[in-house]
């Protein structure tokens, strides 16, 4: 009888055991499976940031300096994509700096309207830049006169001598100089040149073969090419116009237009760009 009732509880012990420790398995491997699932989730979260792209990424989220990515800038249409006040693109102004500086242009050149006569210039300018656009420039030109080809061409084989009225020897005045145009030329994609254009205008007195001197005035227009900050090419087409009276008496109106080319100087040192 005590083997049969110790044989029946056994049963029933074992019944409830075994009820029991499938519902603990079962818990345990859905408790890992939980956490598998959160750090897979977790890995999936890390590779996503990692991958995404700039544009991706919300605006005004924290972002890293590592992970964050510049946009490739190769040519000026590109800086549209620059974001305003973190990505600043700065374009100099001006790459020759004039402002309280004096300029020296020794040049040289010819008188260009006269079809029987070579007018060889020889002239020096010495400028001082008020600001980058304003300067005062004094000019000094001396000019030698001598005959083209067509010219002895005629009196030895026609026998036809012609002689120029009024011909201009010297030239010294003053020219106020603006420079409202910068800007920048490629050289044969070799290099990047700056320029400026600028206007003169002014006043002097012109020196001509008949010993008698005449109020002039000028204009002016030309270029200049910066090679450094202290030098720079520079050519030049003026007008000059005055009036004056020959040897027999005769008043006439004279206009030489003058091309010039030479280089400038420029002192003292710039330091402040």
């Amino acid at each position: 009888m005590q083997r049969w009732l110790a044989t029946l509880c056994f049963l029933i012990g074992f019944q409830a055991w075994a009820q029991n420790a499938p519902s603990a398995a079962s818990s345990d491997v859905k408790s890992n499976d939980t956490n598998v699932d959160l750090e897979t989730s977790e890995i999936d979260s890390a590779l996503e940031r990692s991958l995404a792209k700039p544009e991706e990424v919300p605006v005004g989220a924290p972002q890293d300096e590592e992970v964050r990515a510049l946009p490739d800038v190769k040519d000026v249409s590109s800086l549209g994509k620059l974001s305003e006040f973190e990505d600043v693109a700065v374009i100099q102004k001006r790459y020759l700096p004039k402002t309280s500086r004096f300029e020296l242009f020794p040049n040289m050149g010819f008188i260009i309207n006269d079809a029987f006569f070579t007018n060889t210039v020889l002239s020096t300018r010495l400028g001082f830049a008020f600001t980058e656009s304003y300067a005062l420039e004094l000019n000094g030109m001396l000019i030698g006169t001598r005959e083209r080809k067509v010219t002895s061409d005629l009196n030895n084989e026609r026998g036809v001598v012609t002689r120029t009225l009024v011909a201009p020897q010297l030239y010294y005045g003053a020219d106020f100089k603006w420079t409202p145009v910068y800007g920048k030329v490629g050289y044969f994609d070799r290099k990047i040149v700056p320029f400026d254009i600028y206007f003169s205008l002014g006043y002097g007195m012109t020196k001509t073969n008949h010993a008698t001197t005449a109020g002039t005035f000028h204009f002016g227009t030309g270029q200049t090419f910066a090679l450094a900050k202290w030098a720079a090419l520079r050519w030049d087409i003026s007008w000059y116009y005055y009036k004056t009276t020959s040897t027999s008496g005769t008043s006439s109106s004279i206009t030489n237009i003058y091309t010039m080319v030479g280089a400038s100087f420029f002192i003292p040192e710039a330091k402040y760009r």
